[in-house]
């Protein structure tokens, strides 16, 4: 019995694998733009990061947009409408698990179009609370994150010469050193 369990686990870990999606399969669309940073943690479970409109709230599931990260933790959540996004929160690919508006409203980003905007570098935290007895998830901002880091291991990731196009455009414009925290805030946005 215990071995049937171990194979159906598994199993659906690959499925969930599986379900990651290449962000470079298709060309990067007119007048739209991107997200992009770096997620680490329990390689062992497949995870995503979930964006959302600045603004909208935090009414989100498992069909919500998202960016799987690379072997590297290097995430790209192409196509968005241009605006304000912020970090809401992470899946399993089971479930979202998400942020209270306080604490994201320092994870917001402005995605222009035909540019590539930096997230940020967090680390993905699993424990167990004690007081609830049951496991908790959240994220924790890295301060020593480079946007130039990221953004290079996603040019050289893609072999789409629209989206190194892109990425090359916007690893232009960084400034040196590239910054570590995401740029412009949205100011108002929650």
């Amino acid at each position: 019995m215990r071995i049937r369990g171990l194979v159906l686990y598994s199993f659906l870990l690959a499925l969930l694998a599986s379900c990651a999606t290449n962000p470079f399969e298709h060309a990067p669309v007119a007048g739209k733009g991107a997200v992009a940073g770096r997620l680490t943690g329990d390689a062992t479970r497949p995870y995503a990061v979930l964006v959302l409109p600045a603004g909208q709230g935090f009414a989100m599931n498992v069909t919500t947009p998202k960016a799987y990260p690379n072997e590297n933790g290097d995430f790209l959540l192409p196509n968005l409408a241009p605006g304000n996004y912020v970090l809401a929160g992470f899946s399993d690919g089971q479930r979202p698990y998400w942020f209270n508006r306080k604490v994201s409203a320092g994870r917001c980003v402005v995605v222009r179009a035909g540019e590539v905007a930096f997230l940020g570098s967090y680390r993905l935290i699993e424990g167990q609370s004690p007081e609830i007895g049951e496991r908790f998830y959240g994220l924790e901002r890295l301060e020593k994150s480079d946007a130039r880091e990221v953004l290079e291991h996603l040019r050289a990731q893609t072999g789409d010469p629209a989206w190194a196009g892109m990425i090359g455009k916007t690893l232009a414009r960084l400034p040196t050193p590239a910054p570590t925290r995401p740029t412009p805030a949205c100011v108002g946005a929650e």
